[in-house]
């Protein structure tokens, strides 16, 4: 045990392990999908955010709570309810 053999397995490859796992990680790496990137190159896929692109209007279904001198989007439990009322004027 110890720091020795956690140096061995690791890093000499004593249980024979280090090639199935950088296999398994590259799997893992071609598989990854950034959301974000997605998201700007499918047009479709910007129909979910449409609502707060390029608009200054605030999104009534966003609250927000101060947390060390900043605001952070509140979670389910801290949201207060609202009724949303559409202005006819």
């Amino acid at each position: 045990g110890g720091i020795d053999y956690l140096k061995a397995v690791i890093i000499d490859d004593k249980l024979g392990l280090n090639a199935h796992l950088e296999e398994e990680m590259a799997r893992l790496r071609e598989a990854v999908v950034c959301e974000w990137t997605e998201t700007v190159n499918t047009p479709s896929a910007q129909t979910r955010f449409k609502h707060f692109i390029n608009s200054d209007k605030r999104d009534p279904n966003v609250q927000m709570v101060p947390e060390r001198e900043q605001h952070r989007p509140a979670t389910p439990y801290e949201r207060i309810p609202v009724t949303l009322v559409e202005d006819n004027a």
